[in-house]
């Protein structure tokens, strides 16, 4: 019974899994991060936000193979003769990212001497520690890397809850010894950098054991295809470049600021940044359970099911992620406070968190227009946008940053999402669903913003809880965001009416 339910391919079933394993994901950052501040301090947490940055520039050379890989499976996984042809793209593409990951791991290394002697500027922390963290860390990448592609393996055959369940599992393992080492060990940073590394060698070689688990057979032998390389390069190359461009642009800030402020400073506004990104978590399951959807259903060319399930997921990310980011926004120093509980980290970070709130708001509404084309096949758009993020967006990221600092960093976010927004949706609607352009901006959008907007702006404007305790915030919160939830969907469409279907036939 509980193998059969891992093994399930249900969207509903995907989608409550990725929410699952992403809002137990949020809790874990909401539980762990004030301890690891208490523990390795705001330059120990400054150091992971450096690294974070270096790991995700240098996913540049993951080239789209990652998400290659989960449209592909999607795609095959539609036809049991494919069978053969699954197994040979795993082990090619396979065979191609592990030599990948591990020039990943040696760049890293290159760079480490310089980022802890001329980079980062630490004072609590000595040079010695800073570089042997950053050792410890440029080792981690190589196995860190290919845990994205096995995930996109899984992702693609739609064994979701499988997946999420390993996730979880793991995130639970690694957080809580992380803790323990922390609290009866050393406080240590390369303790903590130590562990980690241990947790992410487990995590990968159990995701490639369960993605060779469920591809393999007696009766079909894995082996390099070049045919099937050569097949999926011009998806793979256009996403690397749709990648390239998005990951300079939106590490341009955590570059210029790493350089440019205390690794302190850094700290919080890495803190920020998670705050302000974490409405992503939520956008992200619906994301992850409906482009394989999609690539089936493309796959299949069944185009009316096709459209329906397009509205049904973009009216399900509004429903959702408005309520989630005006909460966030309306309210920041009382989340804030609520998660550190430190008034010293509320004072360091609430304005830039708020900043970037809106922006990831704006930006998980376009996300899912993107994950729609990918979908179909069509990266050319995609391109020409990277090319445009490129030129005009990154350095004006960095530019900005280096003038007016984190905040300018912030407005960046938000004026670069909102330009998005403007015409992404009418190029997007007039090349593959003409006529819906509306439907989507009235029912799938506007409608749930609004009615979301009103409802909090009023209970923030007649409501003061100032004089709350954290306890009473803290319900407050929740019930306001449920309240949001439950409005938000009286006055979306689709998911309205399969709610009342649903409801009724129940």
């Amino acid at each position: 019974m509980l193998k059969k339910l891992l093994l399930t391919t249900s969207l509903k079933a995907n989608i409550v899994a990725n929410f699952s394993g992403n809002g137990f994901m949020a809790v874990i950052n909401l539980l762990f991060i004030p301890v690891y501040l208490k523990y390795i301090g705001s330059e120990g947490y400054g150091l992971i936000g450096v690294f974070a940055s270096i790991q995700s520039i240098l996913y540049i050379l993951d080239s789209g193979l990652s998400t290659t890989l989960n449209k592909e499976l999607a795609g095959l996984s539609s036809g049991v003769s494919n069978k053969q042809r699954i197994v040979n793209l795993v082990k090619t593409l396979e065979t191609v990212y592990w030599p990948v990951a591990i020039l990943v791991g040696i760049i890293a290394l290159a760079a480490s001497w310089f980022l802890a002697t001329s980079w980062v500027q630490a004072k609590g922390l000595s040079e010695e520690t800073v570089l042997h963290a950053f050792f410890i860390l440029s080792i981690t990448l190589v196995f860190q890397f290919p845990v994205g592609f096995y995930a996109g393996g899984l992702l693609g055959l739609q064994r979701h809850l499988l997946y999420n369940a390993v996730r979880v599992l793991f995130a639970i393992v690694k957080n809580i010894g992380a803790v323990l080492l922390l609290m009866y060990y050393s406080n240590s940073v390369i303790v903590f950098f130590t562990w980690n590394f241990i947790i992410t060698v487990l995590t990968v070689l159990c995701y490639r054991f369960l993605l060779r688990g469920l591809i393999a057979g007696d009766s079909f032998k894995a082996k390099f295809d070049l045919g099937e390389l050569k097949r999926v390069a011009k998806f793979s190359g256009g996403m690397a470049a749709i990648s390239l461009s998005a990951i300079l642009m939106l590490q341009a800030d955590k570059v210029v600021l790493s350089k440019t402020i205390l690794l302190a400073d850094f700290g919080y506004y890495t803190i920020a940044v998670t705050l302000g990104m974490a409405v992503l978590q939520i956008v992200n399951p619906v994301a992850q359970s409906f482009f394989p959807k999609f690539s089936y259903l493309a796959a299949l060319n069944k185009q009316d099911q096709l459209k329906e399930t397009y509205h049904s997921c973009c009216q399900l990310v509004s429903i959702i992620i408005f309520p989630a980011s005006l909460v966030i926004i309306f309210f920041t120093k009382e989340v804030l406070l609520l998660w550190t509980h430190n008034a010293t980290t509320v004072e360091n970070t609430w304005y830039v968190a708020r900043l970037f709130s809106i922006g990831t708001a704006i930006n998980a509404v376009a996300s899912i227009l993107f994950s729609f084309t990918f979908a179909l096949n069509w990266t050319k758009f995609a391109v020409y946008i990277s090319i445009y993020y490129a030129i005009i967006i990154t350095p004006s990221i960095a530019i900005i940053t280096w003038l007016y600092g984190t905040t300018g960093a912030g407005y960046c976010w938000i004026v670069f999402n909102v330009i998005n927004l403007v015409f992404v949706p009418y190029v997007i609607h007039k090349k593959f669903l003409k006529g819906d352009l509306f439907p989507w901006f009235w029912n799938d959008t506007f409608k749930p913003f609004i009615s979301c907007l009103i409802f909090i702006l009023l209970i923030h404007t007649l409501i003061p809880i100032s004089q709350f305790t954290p306890t009473e915030i803290f319900i407050f919160l929740i019930l306001t965001g449920i309240m949001s939830v439950v409005i938000s969907t009286i006055f979306s469409g689709k998911i309205k009416r399969d709610l009342i279907k649903l409801l009724t036939k129940k």
